[in-house]
């Protein structure tokens, strides 16, 4: 997730709340209660430099087996992404319910932390994974996240946060942590 979403303004968020694939009222894996949350070093340090502004939430229960597990990894093979985003826009009714915006091909750099990209993206969708939905074996498909939606840039473009090598490591880091 975005770190401001957990870590913002010095101060960490208590009031974290997860439910995943909530439409609305409806819960359909019921609401999971965290019990620790990271932000990168550099995020914690000063919340100005946005490049760094992830983090992770941990669960009291493993969801991933019933909801699907989102794979995470750098992409630098590619310079043009069609990315996705999901989130929960607080512009949007009913209330609660997630939405996903098809940002179409982005510029792509594994080298620059931060990319802009054209989703539609309103508050309530900061943390979201932008992530790439393709054609794998089988007649399946793969979700792989490719970055973290963080906020609006300038103008009509947003921006996101690129899964560089050094977050995939903070990451992995965290995981075995847990």
């Amino acid at each position: 997730t975005a770190g401001h979403c957990i870590f913002n303004q010095g101060e960490w968020l208590t009031d974290l709340k997860f439910s995943p694939g909530q439409n609305n009222d409806v819960k359909p894996f019921k609401e999971i209660d965290w019990y620790a949350a990271r932000v990168s070093r550099e995020w914690f340090d000063d919340q100005s430099v946005v490049d760094y502004d992830y983090g992770m939430i941990y669960l009291t229960e493993e969801v991933g087996n019933q909801t699907g597990i989102l794979d995470f990894q750098v992409n630098c093979g590619r310079k043009l992404l069609p990315l996705n985003l999901l989130g929960y826009p607080t512009d949007k009714k009913p209330e609660n319910t997630m939405w996903l915006s098809r940002c179409g091909n982005v510029q792509y750099d594994c080298t620059k932390t931060t990319f802009l990209h054209m989703c539609d993206t309103y508050a309530g969708m900061s943390g979201g994974p932008m992530f790439l939905y393709e054609a794998a074996a089988g007649n399946t498909f793969k979700f792989t996240v490719a970055g973290i939606h963080f906020g609006n840039s300038v103008g009509t473009e947003n921006e996101g946060i690129t899964m560089t090598a050094e977050m995939v490591a903070d990451i992995v880091d965290w995981i075995a942590k847990r």
